[in-house]
């Protein structure tokens, strides 16, 4: 009877140290993958919609994939579009998006408190934007911020011409 009773303790022991190493295993593989981090795929582009000799009407279309295994919540998207009136550098102007067209757009509205994306799926942003007309050479940036103020920032970029 003793030997029964000391078998049921070694495997209530057991157990316990068993479900102590199944938890240290799993948080360490959270831990080596990084699973609480961003992992965000983004991108930006620019769609052509009108354009006459007064101004030329762009779509802008930014794209956020969360790739990773967690809910992110971002609490800003913007976007900065930036051109040139000529489709060449010189040895003189090696930047050639001297005009700023649209500078900081919010794609998130201010009363939202923050946008967000959840684990494999795709959250999309649109905006119609006026621009000169005479801009040859297109640059649009967009940044988004977490919601958590001391984490980083994500960033896509496009370029185009007309």
């Amino acid at each position: 009877m003793e030997d029964i009773e000391t078998l049921k303790n070694i495997s209530s022991a057991l157990d316990i140290v068993g479900w102590f190493a199944a938890g240290f295993w799993l948080l360490r593989n959270w831990k080596l993958r990084r699973e609480d981090y961003p992992k965000i795929g983004m991108s930006v582009e620019c769609i052509d919609i009108y354009a006459d000799k007064t101004e030329r009407i762009l779509e802008v279309v930014v794209s956020i994939k969360n790739e990773g295994e967690v809910r992110h919540k971002f609490r800003d998207l913007t976007f900065t579009i930036a051109g040139s009136k000529s489709k060449s550098s010189s040895s003189t102007n090696l930047l050639p998006f001297q005009i700023t067209a649209a500078k900081d757009i919010k794609l998130i509205p201010s009363s939202w408190e923050y946008s967000f994306v959840d684990s494999g799926q795709v959250s999309t942003y649109k905006r119609l934007v006026t621009i000169p007309p005479d801009l040859k050479v297109v640059r649009c940036v967009a940044k988004m911020m977490y919601e958590d103020p001391e984490s980083d920032f994500h960033s896509a970029i496009w370029h185009g011409t007309f």
